[in-house]
């Protein structure tokens, strides 16, 4: 009888363990799923915004794309007469 009791212990206790890991993961699964929505949902903003500007003072969007050297990147900026969009951060100050 006691070895039943402690079968039935046992099995009840890794049942409720991998139970309770089950719904940890889930909500973590969820939970990372809302945070990658959100940041689509940004990522769109941002874009919409970027083609907003784009469009109302006629500026460069794609001017970082084939330059090679720092020279083309030079004549880029000082010899057009169009505003330059771009996106950048501080990293530090």
């Amino acid at each position: 009888m006691k070895e039943k009791i402690k079968k039935f212990l046992i099995i009840f206790v890794v049942i409720g363990t991998l139970g309770f890991l089950g719904y940890k993961i889930f909500k973590e699964w969820k939970h990372e799923g809302l945070n990658k929505q959100e940041e689509t949902q940004a990522e769109t903003k941002q874009e919409q915004c970027i083609k907003e500007l784009a469009s109302k003072y006629d500026a460069l969007v794609d001017w970082d794309k084939g330059i090679n050297y720092t020279i083309q990147l030079q004549d880029l900026l000082v010899n057009t007469d169009k505003p330059i969009i771009f996106t950048g951060y501080v990293d530090d100050i």
